[in-house]
Parts: C-alpha cells; structure tokens; sequence
C-alpha cells in the first residue's frame, strides 16, 4: 500500500523532490540519497575542523540525527531491496563510507579533545606569566621609587651643604679680625616693613673677632625696636659667640664695646655709645652653645631720626652699623696670633 504523500525523510541532507508515494521515491532514489548522505558527512566534517566547544552540542545533535537517517536506510534496504544487487553494492559503499567517517570523527574528537586541554594549559600559563609580570614590574616602580626617594635625600642634602658652604665662603670674605665691623643693611624700606610684623624682627651680622684667635662675637639690630625699644627706636645687641680659642681667653669678656649708626651725610653726626660688659651677666661668660643672650641698648637711636631722610642715616635705601671693641692688653698668645701679624702686615 503506497505511503502518503509528503516531503522526503532525507530533506535534511539536501534532497529536494516533494514525492506522492515515498516508498517508491526511496527505491528509485536510493544512490542519490547515499551521495546526499556522503556529502553531508564531508560537509559535517569541514565544520568538525572549525568547531568550537561552543559548538559541540549543536554538532552532536546533527550526529545523532545523521545516526538515525543511516539506520533508516539499512532497515530500508535490508527489507526492501535485498534482490537489488545496484542497492545492494551502494549500501556496502555507504557503510564503508560511514565506518571511515566515525573513524575520522572519533580521531577528530580526540585531538579536539587534546587541543581543549594544551588550549586549558596556554591559558593558565599565559595567566601565570602576566601576573609574574605585573609583580615584576611593580617591584621596579617600587625599587625605582626609592632610589628616587635616596636620590631626593641626598641632592637636598646636598643643597643644604652648599648653601652652608655658600654663607660661609660669604662670611669668610667679610669676616673681621681686629674688632671692627661696617654692617650695611640694604633693602631697609622693605627689612623694616617686615621687622613691624617681625617677619623678620632682627638682622644679625656674621660673625667677627677682636683679633686672630680672639673673641668672637656678632651684633644683632632690630629696626623696628625690641624690648624697651619696640615701635619707637633701633634697637642694637651684641652676643658672644662660641670660638675656637675660648680655652686660652680670660672670661668674663671685659673689653668696652662702641656701638653706633654711621650719618651718610655728615660723618661726624655719627651716633655713638659705648659700655663696659658687666661682668656679672652670664652672657658675658664663656659660651657653652653656639652663641650666649644678646645684651645691649633697647633704647639705641630713636626712629624718627632714622626715617627721616634729612637726617642722613638713611641714604639710598642703605642703613650701617658700625661695632668697634677696644683691643685687649698685650698677651703671649694675642702678640703671636694677632699684633704680631699686625705689625707685620
């Protein structure tokens, strides 16, 4: 009794002819179905060769339907043309065919398989090798960072040395052995602006000596007044200043000290004042620090004087102190290291 009419069963594999009775559309197209099959099988293995894991299941699926259509057509034929020597022979072929294509499948799966697992390995190693690298390179920003760090340290350092060195190359070049010093404040329009918020109070002067391997001391002016003195005078301090030679000096210091501002106008309008150390002030002692408290005249010269410029103290923006301390009497040590080259300057 002939089948229904309808669209045939290998239309999935590229059969295109729409049968009224497939059961005689399957013996007369027999052949034509096993090359629809074979190309089918040559087709599934091209994309086998692209496949991706993604992919697996959708290829297994079309193996699975693939399973059923070659089932098919060997109950078909078994039962339907087992006299058919032409069916016969293209059922032979198309098992061997099949049995070399699962052959060529299973090797296939196998290195898909061994692909997976080297693609697994690459992967970790590649992960293993970036995050080594990125340890690696941030042990050189941190190694880069402190040497930056050691290299900062020491160009300060070295900043702050020749600056040193700078004040005093400055200082030895100004610096006085007989105990007399010229202080020029320049900028005094501007210094004593400042000294009035007392950013900075005072000027202190480098330092001198009474005579080579004598006293040393320096002289510290307050513009604007300090003490007793603030707002309405100059005020001038000198302090004695730790020195090489201080062992072999008498203490207290007792030399008379000569302050004064020099009248750029009229040198004779000098303002002078001189005072004798007390000796029982300890800033007249031997120092123990750098320098000892700074003992002078609060009251030194009033600041009306100073500011106005016909007086002659101010000229050209320019104010001079002028330090005199008397000579000390005679020694063994001061004629050596101070009259003695005197005398033969």
């Amino acid at each position: 009794m002939a089948a229904a009419s309808g669209s045939c069963e290998f239309s999935a594999v590229g059969c295109e002819e729409d049968a009224n009775d497939t059961e005689i559309h399957k013996e007369e197209s027999t052949v034509h179905h096993f090359k629809l099959l074979h190309q089918a099988q040559k087709e599934l293995h091209k994309i086998c060769e692209l496949i991706t894991p993604e992919q697996m299941k959708s290829m297994t699926e079309s193996m699975t339907h693939f399973s059923q259509l070659l089932l098919t057509m060997e109950i078909h034929v078994g039962t339907g043309h087992r006299n058919s020597n032409e069916s016969q022979h293209a059922l032979k072929s198309m098992l061997d065919i099949s049995d070399l294509t699962d052959y060529k499948i299973s090797i296939f799966m196998n290195v898909l398989d061994v692909l997976q697992q080297e693609s697994t390995w690459v992967k970790q190693r590649l992960a293993n090798l970036e995050t080594g690298i990125q340890r690696h390179f941030f042990q050189v920003l941190k190694n880069l960072f402190v040497q930056h760090q050691r290299t900062d340290k020491f160009i300060t350092q070295q900043q702050v040395a020749i600056a040193n060195l700078d004040i005093a190359i400055d200082e030895s070049q100004i610096t006085v052995y007989d105990g007399k010093m010229i202080l020029p404040i320049d900028n005094f329009q501007e210094r004593f602006k400042k000294a009035k918020i007392r950013d900075p109070a005072s000027v202190t002067s480098p330092a001198f000596y009474t005579r080579r391997g004598g006293y040393k001391l320096k002289v510290r002016v307050y513009l604007h007044g300090d003490g007793m003195g603030l707002g309405t005078h100059v005020s001038i301090f000198i302090m004695m200043c730790k020195g090489k030679f201080d062992a072999l000096l008498p203490w207290p210091f007792n030399q008379k000290i000569t302050l004064g501002i020099l009248n750029q106008l009229d040198r004779s309008e000098d303002y002078m004042d001189t005072f004798k150390p007390n000796k029982a002030l300890n800033t007249w002692g031997k120092p123990v620090s750098d320098t000892n408290v700074p003992t002078g005249i609060p009251k030194f010269l009033d600041l009306g004087r100073v500011l106005d410029p016909s007086q002659g103290f101010v000229n050209e923006d320019t104010l001079f102190v002028k330090v005199s301390i008397e000579q000390e009497p005679r020694t063994p040590l001061s004629a050596f290291l101070g009259y003695k080259e005197i005398e033969e300057q």
